[in-house]
This record gives structure tokens, sequence and C-alpha cells, in this order.
């Protein structure tokens, strides 16, 4: 038996484990479901659902055999497949530089992996501080169906944080261009969401004089981003935003900001460089239109 511990920063609470060879991309996995059920599988891939996108502990056991069944310390226990071929499991959070990330080296094969997800309901009111923790157990078996070996308790969904205008102010900022900047490319796509009533009102609520004063031009969409402390996630969204948005927008797996650099930055030193005015945000609807009509035609 190998015993691994590592502090993971779980980016849109969430990290993975997988086969060195594996292609990785969950973007399409994080169904609603799976997001309730904190996992989620692609081949050579699994995605852990956390309840913090914050640094969370997690240990990973290698074992000969299948451990104990023994939940009691335990909020949920999720159990699923994972295929090594390769010999190297790969563990990280979502948003990590891959060849950074840690490996374990394993004997090549297929392997039954045991979630075990403890302290859910440790968080304080603003999530950001808490004592969950997670641990997989993963031992050699022949591929099985997942399945959930014990449910935690009935708490609320986490909201998917799509983007922080905080992860952008760092080092590789421009340093002369105003941080104000950084609430542009997240902030435009949140218009085109309301613009094409994709948003959730109820969530608006409290800020609806905003929302009018972005439809009639008056202000920009990037000061809705701001008022909400430029935090753009699921809450806000109609389950067809949510949906639309998961397919499209993911920072490291969607499609938007490839889109954004080809229409909008052009030779523009960085993309936090594209000015927020009625010509850019015209461009900006017309690729995130057609990406929208491709998506529907395909549903």
């Amino acid at each position: 038996m190998t015993e691994h511990h590592y502090n993971i920063f779980a980016d849109y609470h969430q990290f993975y484990l997988q086969d060195e060879k594996a292609d990785g991309d969950l973007s399409d996995c994080w169904t609603h479901e799976a997001t309730e059920q904190m996992l989620a599988l692609a081949p050579g891939t699994i995605g852990v659902g956390t309840v913090r996108n914050m640094t969370v502990p997690v240990t990973v056991r290698v074992l000969d055999a299948a451990p104990a069944d023994d939940y009691d310390q335990w909020d949920q226990v999720n159990e699923c497949s994972l295929d090594i071929p390769s010999g190297s499991l790969v563990i990280a959070g979502c948003t990590d530089y891959f060849p950074d990330a840690a490996r374990i080296p394993v004997v090549p094969g297929s392997y039954r992996a045991r979630l075990f997800y403890g302290g859910l309901e440790t968080l304080n009111d603003d999530g950001l501080e808490g004592g969950d923790h997670y641990e997989i157990a993963l031992w050699p078996a022949p591929p099985l169906k997942a399945s959930i070996l014990k449910s935690r308790p009935t708490l609320p969904l986490n909201p998917i944080v799509y983007d922080k205008a905080r992860y952008h102010i760092n080092e590789s900022f421009p340093k002369r261009l105003s941080t104000d900047q950084v609430l542009v490319p997240t902030g435009m796509y949140l218009g085109w969401i309301i613009d094409h009533n994709l948003h959730n009102p109820a969530f608006f609520e409290e800020c609806k004089e905003l929302i009018d004063k972005f439809t009639r031009r008056e202000i920009q969409a990037s000061n809705i981003y701001e008022y909400f402390d430029g935090c753009f996630d699921s809450e806000m969204l109609s389950p067809e935003g949510n949906a639309f948005t998961q397919f499209y927008f993911g920072v490291e797996s969607g499609e938007y900001l490839k889109d954004y650099e080809v229409h909008l930055v052009a030779d523009r030193p960085s993309l936090f460089h594209v000015r927020e005015n009625a010509k850019n945000y015209a461009i900006l609807t017309t690729f995130i239109d057609q990406r929208y009509q491709d998506w529907v035609s395909q549903k």
C-alpha cells in the first residue's frame, strides 16, 4: 500500500484524477446530476466535486484490495472505475498546469476508485473556510458501473463558479492597464446572456435598475459584473443559460476565449486590452449568436 497527501486548489469546485495519456476533458460531464453527486466521469478520468473552490486536503491510497466498508466518518461515498494503462496517475486541480501536476506510479491496468467526502457541512457563511476533506482509495479491479455507496445529507447545491475577476489579477496582468479591464471579457459575455434572456431574473431582482440601464445602454455590462464583485456563477443563469455556458464558456476547456482572441484581441497585447464599447460588443454578439445557434441545432 502507498499513501499520498496533497493540498489541491479545487478551482470550479473540483479536482481530477486521470491516466497520464487520457484526454482529461470533463467540460461536458459536469451535468446537474454529476454536480449533485460530486462525481464526473470521462474515459481515463475522474472528476471529484468539492464544496469549496479553495485549496482542499486530498489523500490518495493505492491498495492491493478493496478497503473495509466503514463509512461512518464520511458524508458521501462514491465508487467508480478508472483505467490507468500508462501506469501514471495524475492528480490536480482543473486549472493547474498539467506538466507540474502530481503523479503516482501504479501498475498499469483497470482500477476501482472509492471516493470519500468528509466535513461537507463545516463551511463558514462565505464558503471560503471549512474542514472539508477528500480521500480516494484505489485498487486493481475489473470495470464496474459507478455507484453511490453513501449519500450526503441534503445540502444546497453549490453554484458553479464560471469565473472571478480576481483570478486574473496576478503577475501576468498588464502592469500599466487599469484593473477595471479585468471585468470586460466576462462582463460582455454576461451582457450577451442578459440580452438573450438566458439569465435568472430572480437573482438579479436586487439590481433590476442596473439591468434596465444596461438594456437602454446607459451603462456597460461590466458594471453589472462589478456589482457582483466580479463573480460569474450558475445562480445568475436560467437552466438553458447554464447548459450553454457549461458547453461554451469554460475558461479552460470552452471556446469563448478562443473566439474572443480571434475576433476581438487580434494584434492587441492581451485579451484585457479589448475595450468595452458598442463596436466590440456587436462583434462579440455576432460570434456568440452563431455558437448558440449551432449549439441549439445540435441539442
